[in-house]
Protein backbone atom coordinates (compact mmCIF):
# COMPACT_ATOMS: atom_id res chain seq x y z
CA UNK A 1 0.00 0.00 0.00
CA UNK A 2 1.20 3.22 -0.83
CA UNK A 3 1.51 6.18 1.77
CA UNK A 4 -0.86 7.78 -0.38
CA UNK A 5 -3.46 5.53 -0.03
CA UNK A 6 -2.62 4.97 3.57
CA UNK A 7 -3.39 8.33 3.88
CA UNK A 8 -6.55 8.83 2.03
CA UNK A 9 -7.79 5.58 4.41
CA UNK A 10 -7.31 6.79 7.40
CA UNK A 11 -8.62 10.52 6.65
CA UNK A 12 -11.54 7.95 5.48
CA UNK A 13 -12.14 5.95 8.51
CA UNK A 14 -11.69 9.31 10.86
CA UNK A 15 -14.02 11.01 8.84
CA UNK A 16 -16.35 8.03 9.14
CA UNK A 17 -16.61 7.52 5.55
CA UNK A 18 -15.38 3.50 6.20
CA UNK A 19 -16.97 1.81 9.14
CA UNK A 20 -15.71 -1.27 11.21
CA UNK A 21 -16.88 -3.78 8.66
CA UNK A 22 -14.49 -1.47 5.91
CA UNK A 23 -11.55 -1.32 8.49
CA UNK A 24 -11.36 -4.99 9.18
CA UNK A 25 -11.26 -5.81 5.37
CA UNK A 26 -8.38 -2.96 4.97
CA UNK A 27 -6.81 -4.81 7.98
CA UNK A 28 -7.55 -8.67 6.59
CA UNK A 29 -5.98 -7.34 3.18
CA UNK A 30 -3.17 -6.30 4.95
CA UNK A 31 -2.67 -9.06 6.78
CA UNK A 32 -2.65 -11.23 3.25
CA UNK A 33 -0.22 -9.06 1.89
CA UNK A 34 2.39 -9.47 4.71
CA UNK A 35 1.62 -12.81 4.56
CA UNK A 36 2.87 -13.09 1.02
CA UNK A 37 5.91 -10.82 1.58
CA UNK A 38 6.83 -13.21 4.06
CA UNK A 39 5.79 -16.46 2.11
CA UNK A 40 8.43 -14.80 -0.70
CA UNK A 41 11.45 -14.42 1.66
CA UNK A 42 11.27 -17.50 2.80
CA UNK A 43 11.49 -19.09 -0.84
CA UNK A 44 14.22 -16.93 -1.70
CA UNK A 45 15.85 -17.95 1.78
CA UNK A 46 15.36 -22.18 0.67
CA UNK A 47 16.27 -21.32 -2.45
CA UNK A 48 19.68 -19.90 -1.58
CA UNK A 49 20.01 -22.43 1.13
CA UNK A 50 19.83 -24.90 -1.94
CA UNK A 51 22.13 -23.08 -4.11
CA UNK A 52 24.67 -22.71 -1.95
CA UNK A 53 24.61 -26.47 -0.76
CA UNK A 54 25.00 -27.29 -4.79
CA UNK A 55 27.98 -24.92 -5.15
CA UNK A 56 30.46 -25.63 -2.28
CA UNK A 57 32.74 -27.94 -2.50
CA UNK A 58 32.43 -31.59 -0.80
CA UNK A 59 33.99 -31.96 2.58
CA UNK A 60 36.83 -33.54 2.20
CA UNK A 61 37.75 -35.99 5.75
CA UNK A 62 40.63 -36.94 5.27
CA UNK A 63 43.63 -35.08 3.88
CA UNK A 64 46.44 -36.91 3.25
CA UNK A 65 49.48 -35.57 4.39
CA UNK A 66 53.30 -35.61 2.78
CA UNK A 67 55.95 -37.70 4.48
CA UNK A 68 58.43 -35.35 5.79
CA UNK A 69 61.86 -37.15 7.05
CA UNK A 70 62.62 -34.09 9.24
CA UNK A 71 63.25 -30.09 8.95
CA UNK A 72 66.08 -28.06 9.17
CA UNK A 73 65.22 -25.16 11.73
CA UNK A 74 66.59 -22.02 10.63
CA UNK A 75 70.00 -19.81 12.34
CA UNK A 76 68.20 -17.55 14.49
CA UNK A 77 71.37 -16.16 15.62
CA UNK A 78 71.22 -12.09 14.52
CA UNK A 79 74.82 -12.26 14.73
CA UNK A 80 75.72 -14.95 12.33
CA UNK A 81 77.47 -14.98 9.57
CA UNK A 82 73.95 -15.75 7.39
CA UNK A 83 72.10 -13.13 9.13
CA UNK A 84 74.97 -11.04 8.18
CA UNK A 85 75.36 -11.87 3.99
CA UNK A 86 71.90 -10.98 3.83
CA UNK A 87 71.37 -7.56 5.80
CA UNK A 88 74.98 -6.65 3.37
CA UNK A 89 72.40 -7.91 0.57
CA UNK A 90 69.17 -6.42 1.56
CA UNK A 91 70.96 -2.69 2.14
CA UNK A 92 73.83 -2.45 0.16
CA UNK A 93 76.36 -2.12 2.73
CA UNK A 94 77.93 -3.93 5.76
CA UNK A 95 75.65 -4.93 8.09
CA UNK A 96 76.09 -3.00 11.79
CA UNK A 97 75.11 -5.66 13.51
CA UNK A 98 78.44 -7.29 12.97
Amino acid sequence: MEAEQAGSLAGDIMDGVIDAAGVEEIINDTKKAAQEVVTGVEDIEQQTRQNLRSTQAPVVQNIPLPDISSIEMPNLDPLSQERLDLDEQLFGRPSRLG
